[in-house]
């Protein structure tokens, strides 16, 4: 794995009700900037997080609209490991814990 300073980022989502994670996102390519992120639960199950999700969000370089698919998965020390896949490939992993009704991630790219 490369040095994580090269590229990092949080996400912090809001766990809706619908079965909806709300996000808003930077990273280090970011310049600051904070972007938002909807991944809607495809599995049906509500009542936790873990699962598969369908996801959309805006990049920062050139606004483009990207759709792909995140996993979560809950591990046995109450935090969650996700992955998102863009294109058919795993981009980003993160790690992340419940903090209220949020699910606060740190991600990095895959390389």
């Amino acid at each position: 794995m490369e040095n994580l300073k090269d590229f990092f980022g949080i996400v912090v989502y809001s766990i809706e009700k619908d079965g909806c994670l709300n996000g808003l996102w930077t990273n280090t390519a970011n310049k600051g900037e904070i972007l938002n992120e909807i991944a809607k639960k495809n599995d049906g199950n509500y009542n936790c997080i873990d699962g598969n999700y369908i996801v959309t969000y805006i990049e920062h370089c050139n606004r483009e609209v990207f759709s792909g698919k995140l996993k979560i998965i809950h591990n046995s020390d109450n935090s969650y490991r996700l992955e998102w896949e863009i294109d058919g490939v795993i981009k980003f992993l993160g790690e992340g814990f419940i903090i209220g009704n949020r699910l606060v991630v740190s991600y990095w790219e895959c390389k």
